[in-house]
């Protein structure tokens, strides 16, 4: 194998759920010399300011400072049905934006190989105009289609039953249609670039990637049969846990069995929730953290009234609470979760939107946790379930049985090691036996 260094870019959205993970990944290349940097709007810089990462931003004509930031601002406030709307108009004015200011960024960086978010529709054609090796990173959970699988946006159980399987891909059917403003775009994006029209198989295969990359190892999802050759299962693209000191009160933990709740970094700002959260573990013998992720405002005007042992924390240590938790809850994001499994900690998922779902279900087929939707979060639905899952042994079982699996894999250097293959042979790169 050509043992040349590269130069790589990865093409990442400033959603921080997708930010952590490929910066991991990317300086799992970076330590093997080869010169990476992260392209992305400008609001990529606040959260990769300390991710020791070069970073390349484009797409001021559409996304200038601090536009990406109001616009998550506003669909973290959002719930139900306006929450999907809004993340329709945020990727289709993002294909847009690909489609005017990308080509002229790679030109100008002169990449050996590009690493592709899943969610940058319309990537691959740019890349595919100008002759970019390409390969897709799935930060997120695969978007793969297939009629055994339920899509991951939906709660639905793994069922191979008949009924299951055209329900899936009635589904499927009835996404493009809703979305077919995007792929209007999308067509008239490839005729402008000279590009054929795809073909329907293209939507898992991703032409013209080399390779495709998963961060969740193949344990956690449902079972498959129709993924491209050329798809791999890695494994966590964890953030290491901090060693600096931090501000965090650790002094008023009480040593009660803790419960670490976190609502991510995107759907975060529906206040009552957190007020569910504190309420349900209210009269239970245990020491509730919130971390509210990115949330500025000032805690007390946003939260109701807590329990005086409740610690609230804009930023939290994430991995070290977790580490030290006896329950976790989550809104079931892909990196929480995992990072939670890491730990062998089982887990309440509250799924809001995106992925989510399709996370819990997940979750919930492995047996390592309960699911209760956020529309239906009550504090007499989430208080049960509370004591379920740390009373009932089964389920820290078998978070720890997923703890020992994710351990004995290397999921960023697996990565690493597929996307330096294909970009020094310039071949798919197909999966190893």
């Amino acid at each position: 194998m050509n043992n040349a260094h590269l130069n790589i870019g990865f093409l990442i959205p400033p959603f921080v759920g997708h930010l952590r993970p490929a910066t991991v990944l990317a300086r799992a290349l970076a330590r093997r010399g080869h010169r990476v940097q992260i392209i992305s709007y400008p609001d990529a810089m606040a959260p990769l300011a300390k991710a020791g990462v070069e970073l390349t931003t484009f797409g001021e004509s559409m996304f200038p400072p601090g536009e990406w930031d109001r616009r998550v601002g506003s669909l973290g406030a959002a719930e139900g049905r306006e929450i999907y709307l809004q993340v329709f108009r945020l990727i289709l004015d993002q294909c847009r934006c690909l489609a005017t200011d990308l080509p002229a960024t790679l030109k100008r960086l002169k990449l050996d190989g590009l690493v592709v978010d899943q969610l940058c529709y319309g990537a691959e054609s740019v890349a595919e105009s100008l002759g970019v090796p390409m390969v897709v990173a799935c930060n997120a959970l695969p978007f793969h289609r297939e009629s055994g699988v339920p899509q991951c946006f939906r709660p639905w159980n793994y069922n191979p039953a008949l009924w299951a399987r055209l329900r899936n891909k009635a589904e499927g059917a009835w996404n493009i249609l809703t979305g077919w403003r995007m792929s209007v775009f999308y067509l008239k994006h490839r005729r402008a670039l000279g590009l054929r029209p795809p073909a329907l198989s293209h939507i898992n295969e991703i032409p013209p990637s080399l390779a495709q990359v998963a961060q969740i190892p193949k344990f956690f999802d449902f079972p498959r049969r129709r993924l491209p050759d050329h798809f791999h299962y890695t494994g966590p693209w964890l953030e290491p846990a901090r060693t600096e000191a931090d501000d965090f009160p650790w002094a008023r933990l009480n040593g009660r069995p803790l419960i670490y709740a976190s609502l991510g970094t995107l759907q975060n700002r529906v206040m009552r929730w957190y007020g569910i959260i504190a309420a349900a573990c209210e009269g239970l013998d245990v020491q509730l953290v919130i971390g509210l992720g990115r949330i500025s405002e000032d805690v007390g005007a946003l939260l109701p009234e807590l329990p005086q042992r409740t610690i609230v924390a804009h930023f939290a240590p994430q991995r070290e609470l977790i580490s030290r938790a006896a329950l976790v809850i989550t809104h079931a994001g892909l990196n929480s979760t995992l990072e939670t499994l890491s730990a062998g900690v089982p887990i309440v998922a509250v799924p809001i939107s995106h992925d989510q779902p399709g996370v819990a279900a997940r979750l919930r087929h492995l047996g390592a946790g309960k699911v209760i939707s956020a529309a239906e979060l009550t504090v007499d639905r989430l208080r049960p379930a509370i004591a379920e899952v740390m009373q009932t042994s089964s389920f820290g079982l078998r978070a720890r049985e997923c703890a020992r699996s994710l351990h004995e894999i290397n999921g960023q250097e697996l990565a690493a090691d597929v996307i330096e293959r294909a970009f020094q042979t310039g071949q798919r790169t197909v999966r190893w036996k």
